[in-house]
């Protein structure tokens, strides 16, 4: 019995290894031909890959030992070479690089040119990897959005929350009904929240910005009073601007000197000073006071040395009082032109400056006064001193006269006496200027109004002349 049981044992451990080598021949051949598919693929895939970006040598070298791998199979061979080129083109189509995509399936023809139906098949292949990347890339676009949804929903949440408990602690700390205790407890929080903003304070009460931001600071006087102080700290400024670059005052007039700061920078030490005090001398709050009659320059610096300037001139001003014209109404012909002639009283008056503006286009004012008539109709002209005082002046635009008539055509005086010549229009028709001229002086002259005076014995002939140039005469006979 003993040596059947060892005879079966040895017979078990001969069957078992036999099986065993078997297995194991049977494994290892499955796994060199899975290594070798791959390596097919991978040496296919290079190919494709480096002939669509140029690489002519690398390409080579994949495709030798490609062939090598695939000797004796040269229909699986150019099935395993075109389905990496349509998997690429596809690829290369996702990715919007049109003309890579183009390339790789004009090689793909190239090689199943012979055989259509092979050629189908690859791109079935080659569809089918295409759709299971597309599928791969959805689906990881869709998680990062689920992620990215999931991330700005819990930091609302946070803002939310810290949103809420910064309101709360800041009304805590202005509780004047709270204990000291509690206050600076909710100070003490408030700083956990946003450690950022903060301001340092020394035993002697001097504040130090250290940071942008918002810092709250609790005083307590020897009596038990206390008070919350909010410190707002923004950026120190590189540079800024006042108000004004000049300003002309008289004497004891005064002016508030202004900054204009960046945003988000702040100053909350400001210092101002002149160059000639007794021209004009500037307070702590930037208040400027004109002395005598000169000029000076006031300096302000911020707390970090950056500087601007502005220049007083202090100057007694004699304002004007007001405007003339020489008429409050003008009548023209269209295309006339004449001068407003304003001036301003009193006539010492500092600034003498005048603005003309016309309240439409019926007529135009040129910055020295003169008008021209540009169409018929009403127009207003406003004359404007620099300190406000004004005068109107109404113009009538008429069309220009075809003709003009005097009220005589002639004449008889005695020496030494006047008659004053008139000019008539007729409807609608307008000439401010008319020039009046005599033919001989020495019997009758005639002034710019028209008014005739007789000299001696003689004749003589008026003529009046429209700005258009129509004329009429006039015969005078001096006796």
């Amino acid at each position: 019995y003993f040596l059947f049981c060892f005879i079966s044992f040895i017979g078990s451990v001969i069957v078992f290894y036999s099986l065993r080598a078997s297995l194991v021949s049977k494994t290892m051949t499955v796994l060199n031909a899975v290594t070798k598919t791959a390596t097919v693929l991978k040496l296919a895939y290079g190919v494709a890959m480096n002939r669509l970006h140029g690489y002519t040598v690398t390409a080579f070298t994949d495709l030798r030992n490609l062939y090598t791998l695939m000797k004796g199979h040269p229909a699986l061979l150019k099935l395993l070479r075109v389905g990496p080129y349509v998997y690429a083109g596809g690829v290369q189509l996702l990715r919007g690089r049109i003309d890579l995509a183009g390339k790789a399936m004009q090689n793909a023809w190239s090689i199943m040119a012979s055989n259509p139906i092979g050629l189908l098949v690859a791109a079935v292949a080659g569809a089918v990897a295409i759709s299971y990347k597309l599928t791969q890339q959805v689906r990881d676009y869709y998680n990062v959005q689920k992620v990215n949804e999931e991330i700005t929903k819990k930091a609302a949440q946070t803002y939310e929350l810290q949103n809420s408990q910064i309101k709360s602690l800041t009304e805590q700390i202005h509780n004047n009904s709270l204990s000291l205790t509690a206050r600076r407890n909710a100070i003490e929080k408030l700083k956990t929240i946003i450690p950022e903003y903060y301001a340092v304070i020394s035993e002697e009460g001097k504040i130090t910005a250290k940071k942008p931001g918002v810092s709250y600071i609790l005083v307590k006087s020897a009596y038990q009073k206390q008070e919350i102080v909010t410190v707002t700290v923004k950026n120190a400024p590189e540079i800024f601007t006042l108000n004004v670059a000049e300003r002309k005052l008289n004497p004891g007039e005064h002016f508030q000197i202004e900054l204009n700061l960046p945003a988000d920078t702040a100053s909350n030490r400001i210092t101002y000073s002149s160059s000639d005090v007794s021209v004009a001398s500037v307070s702590k709050e930037g208040i400027v006071t004109a002395g005598k009659e000169g000029k000076a320059v006031i300096t302000v610096e911020t707390f970090n040395g950056k500087k601007a300037e502005m220049q007083i001139i202090v100057k007694t001003e004699i304002p004007v009082s007001e405007v003339k014209v020489l008429a409050k109404k003008l009548t023209l012909g269209k295309g006339e032109s004449c001068m407003l002639g304003a001036s301003v009283l009193p006539k010492n008056a500092t600034d003498k400056t005048l603005v003309y503006a016309a309240s439409n286009d019926k007529v135009s004012i040129s910055p020295d006064g003169k008008i021209k008539a540009k169409k018929t109709g009403t127009c207003r002209i406003t004359v404007r001193a620099a300190n406000g005082e004004s005068a109107k002046v109404t113009v009538s635009v008429k069309k220009p006269p075809k003709k003009i008539t005097l009220n005589a055509s002639k004449k008889t005086l005695k020496r030494g006496r006047y008659f004053t010549v008139k000019v008539r229009f007729s409807n609608n028709t307008a000439s401010h200027k008319i020039t009046f001229s005599s033919n001989k002086k020495s019997v009758a002259s005639v002034n710019s109004k028209g008014r005739i005076k007789a000299r001696k014995k003689g004749k003589a002939v008026i003529t009046a002349k429209t700005f258009n140039g129509k004329k009429a005469k006039i015969k005078i006979t001096v006796k």
